[in-house]
């Protein structure tokens, strides 16, 4: 269930940092790379979106959700498609066209 309101959103964003940091071991632990997008999204959905790339950056690069990438262009605004994402992560050249 996804909190409703911003009020919502800011109380589950404060639970999962503090579940962050309490997490024993290293930055890349199982615990914590599993927080990554649901604080990334907590922190869009409450306005921080810096915080929120952040969080995105390292869900993408921990690898632990797969729809991560999707997720972030979505709290973005971005219209893309799936197929449009599969298309840019599946290209060699560096372009984004």
């Amino acid at each position: 269930v996804q909190p409703a309101s911003v009020d919502a959103w800011r109380a589950r964003r404060i639970e999962l940092e503090l579940q962050f940091v309490a997490s024993e071991g290293p930055i890349d632990s199982p615990t914590r790379q599993a927080l990554w997008a649901p604080l990334a999204a907590a922190c869009a959905r409450t306005g921080a979106v810096d915080e929120a790339a952040i969080c995105w950056s390292n869900a993408i690069w921990f690898g632990r959700d797969t729809t991560a990438a999707y997720d972030w262009l979505t709290s973005e605004g971005c219209v893309w498609t799936a197929s449009d994402l599969d298309r840019v992560m599946n290209d060699k050249s560096g372009s984004l066209r």
